[in-house]
């Protein structure tokens, strides 16, 4: 019994050497290089699916079956992924079975080559040109936002031209949101300025503009700016 209960422990002392380790202040710690590294679980869609199962069935090694796999994503369009495969230095997962790190000299050399073939690939996809709308919309953006650093910096004269030319592009891409900002910020600025005609005007076209959207707070400090306006203007 004795020789039974001696045996159990050095087996757990045995265990728990090869586990844990005791860093200083005698805490016990898991050690970091046990911890496994997940492997890459590669997705794919029912066009992939059949040829990479039929590829798998091939009895050739695993580096073989990584380029041609990765040759069949990228077909596919899908680099990504296609990268991943023939990384040669990670194990990664394709149909729930695993390919090892590659090791053999000659078939690292032709994974090189195919990873340096999609790369180019992917490289030569044309890149995506916006639309006209997206292009307007964008320098609209872009003068509103010049608009509101003008404002900021005390310069209404300036900053009323960038809210017009904002005001355009808005009115070509029919974005009724983007013209509310805009106759908000030009009924404002007008006012600063003193133009009150020009300011009762933008308040005007704002509360016609308010009609299509839900902007409740924004059309009521318009009215309220509209009726101080229109006394200012009756007083005059």
């Amino acid at each position: 019994m004795k020789k039974r209960v001696v045996c159990c422990l050095i087996l757990c002392v045995m265990l728990s050497g090869s586990i844990f380790k005791v860093p200083d202040g005698n805490v016990m710690a898991q050690d970091p290089r046990e911890i496994p590294t997940p492997i890459p679980d590669i997705v794919m869609d029912d066009n992939i699916k059949g040829p990479a199962e039929g590829i798998f069935d091939l009895e050739i090694p695993d580096g073989l079956k990584r380029v041609l796999l990765a040759d069949l994503f990228a077909t596919h369009g899908e680099y990504e992924q296609a990268l991943e495969i023939v990384d040669y230095t990670k194990p990664v997962t394709v149909l729930d079975r695993e390919l090892a790190v590659e090791e053999d000299p000659e078939l690292i050399r032709l994974l090189e080559y195919q990873q340096q073939k999609i790369e180019g690939m992917k490289r030569a996809l044309p890149t995506p040109v916006p639309t006209l709308p997206e292009t307007v919309k964008s320098r609209a953006e872009a003068e509103y936002q010049n608009m509101l650093y003008l404002k900021k910096h005390k310069k209404p004269a300036e900053a009323i031209q960038s809210a017009l030319i904002a005001l355009k592009f808005y009115q070509q891409i029919e974005s009724v949101a983007g013209q509310l900002l805009v106759r908000y910020q030009l009924a404002l600025l007008y006012t600063e300025l003193g133009d009150k005609a020009e300011a009762v005007r933008q308040a005007q076209e704002f509360i016609k503009l308010e009609q299509q959207l839900e902007l409740i707070k924004k059309y009521e400090e318009m009215q309220e700016l509209l009726k101080e306006l229109e006394g200012k203007t009756t007083t005059d």
